[in-house]
């Protein structure tokens, strides 16, 4: 399980002007992504912690020519949040068909981002990958290296990779898309503690797993290794890109 990988890729080594401008462009990519293509608008006042958290509401409908921007969901969320959680059936409805809809776009395309993005869009994000590669000194490569890991024991299938994160689900999905982390994380193994406490959301996933399987806790935070403990999970921290390849040598006696 990894706490705040997010975060993570963001690591910059030399904080000056020049990588302040570059962290500025990713921010805005990563608002306008979300805008784009999994309805940030419409769902950033009523963020939900896993995509499965509103399959209740779904009515299956098939959404080949549904028209949500014709719904009238988005006219009405901005003053209706609080009828989402006491009522609303048919608002509750509409956000369920939007969060499944992102759950096809993950789905879909975690692994081909590019037949998702327009052209322009694309070219743009190569761009800011190519020089944040540069700048964090391939830091994210460490990370998708240790994630293939686990991707790849074909003799341990029941092996995964957990994501909890402390963005909020809508982001945490965009960064994971554009960063290419996709391939790495299923969209059902992800988790937003951005309205809950990390505690909380530990607990959920090791309730969904249960005690029979051996969990390894990635993260960067004292907190985080504060809760492992408590938990009694053993616990790598992140600080620097090379702790990534210890943590990747380590796993090779463990798994």
């Amino acid at each position: 399980m990894i706490f705040n990988l997010i975060f993570l890729v963001f690591f910059f080594p030399n904080q000056d002007s020049l990588t302040a401008s570059l962290y500025n462009e990713i921010f805005i990519f990563i608002n306008k992504f979300a805008e784009k293509y999994l309805f940030l608008s419409d769902l950033k006042d009523i963020d939900q912690s896993h995509i499965d958290d509103s399959a209740a509401d779904d009515n299956g409908q098939d959404l080949s020519n549904y028209n949500f921007h014709a719904d009238g969901f988005k006219t009405s969320v901005s003053c209706n949040s609080i009828m989402l959680n006491n009522g609303g059936g048919d608002l509750r409805q509409k956000m369920a068909l939007r969060y499944r809809k992102i759950n096809e776009i993950y789905s879909n395309f975690g692994d081909k981002i590019d037949e998702l993005m327009d052209k322009d869009d694309y070219e743009q994000l190569e761009d800011l990958i190519k020089r944040f590669d540069l700048f964090s000194k391939n830091w994210i490569h460490s990370a998708m290296k240790t994630l293939s890991f686990i991707k790849t024991r074909k003799f341990r299938s029941n092996c995964l990779n957990v994501l909890i994160s402390s963005s909020p689900l809508i982001y945490t999905l965009t960064k994971l898309l554009i960063f290419q982390l996709g391939p790495y994380f299923s969209i059902g193994n992800i988790y937003s503690c951005s309205k809950t406490s990390k505690e909380h959301t530990l607990n959920r996933v090791l309730n969904r797993f249960g005690s029979n399987c051996t969990y390894i806790v990635v993260g960067k935070g004292s907190d985080e290794q504060q809760l492992s403990q408590k938990l009694e999970l053993p616990f790598w921290p992140i600080n620097e890109r090379e702790h990534f390849e210890s943590l990747l040598n380590a796993m090779h006696y463990i798994l």
